[in-house]
């Protein structure tokens, strides 16, 4: 092999060389920054957002309503949490189930979403109301109740059951004004409750109302009607306070916001 022949072996080989040189360390950078990744602590997530503990709870409430008749008239509601699929469920009987009850659902889980700090992806939340006289809730009325009863049910703490409320409910928390709050407040009042909340500007009325009285004389049933004036006054002991929002209705229920 001449001298020539042996420089251009040489040349090749040193080219060899340097390639595989040149392809290897791209190779050990990358896994020398994967190491350093690998290596440095994970930030503990809980050490900077404080989420309150998540208990599958099962609460009830009652909230007052007006029959088909327009007489005011007491349900049940009962908010139940479980493990899940981030679904909301309803097994609402007599329910004027329109958009403004699939938005108070809506709005009462995104509120107690945002007081609790608990996600719901991956939990169901059944809403229950029971009514045995053939009562309707009409969906926005009953707003701040679920919304209350929702946030009680994923902390799984009680409500304090002398305390009804009415109201619809924005997803800033407002308490927005209803209808039929004379009558909500008799049938409040009539099953025992000692504090009644209403939206602002609703405490105060004085409404003509049509009284119906019957008696039985001589196996004959006579009945008088007369018109009176309602106030709330009329309503026994029981107490009327406005709320604005729903951390002000929390208090009253014994869920104090932090």
């Amino acid at each position: 092999m001449d001298t020539r022949s042996e420089k251009v072996i040489i040349f090749l080989l040193l080219l060899l060389l340097v390639m595989s040189v040149v392809k290897f360390i791209p190779q050990v950078s990358i896994t020398a920054g994967f190491m350093e990744r690998a290596t440095t602590p994970v930030q503990n997530v809980s050490e900077k957002t404080e989420v309150k503990e998540f208990v599958p709870g099962k609460i009830g409430m009652l909230i007052p309503a007006v029959d088909e008749n327009g007489e005011g008239v007491v349900v049940g509601l009962t908010v139940e949490v479980k493990e899940g699929e981030g679904r909301l469920l309803t097994n609402i009987e007599n329910l004027l189930f329109f958009l403004d009850t699939q938005n108070s659902i809506n709005v009462a889980k995104h509120l107690a979403e945002n007081y609790t700090g608990i996600d719901t992806s991956d939990k169901d939340i059944i809403y229950s109301v029971d009514i045995n006289r053939s009562g309707i809730i009409e969906g926005d009325s009953a707003g701040a109740a679920m919304a209350i009863a929702t946030i009680a049910a994923l902390e799984g703490n009680d409500l304090n059951s002398s305390v009804m409320i009415t109201g619809a409910i924005d997803s800033n928390g407002r308490i927005l004004q209803v209808g039929s709050v004379y009558e909500k407040a008799l049938a409040a009042s009539e099953a025992g409750a000692e504090l009644f909340l209403v939206p602002k500007n609703q405490k105060v009325f004085r409404e003509l109302r049509r009284v119906k009285t019957c008696e039985m004389i001589d196996g004959v049933e006579y009945c008088e009607i007369k018109y009176r004036y309602v106030t709330p006054e009329s309503l026994g002991e029981m107490e009327i306070k406005e709320v604005a929002t729903l951390e002000e209705a929390l208090k009253y229920f014994g869920l104090v916001m932090e």
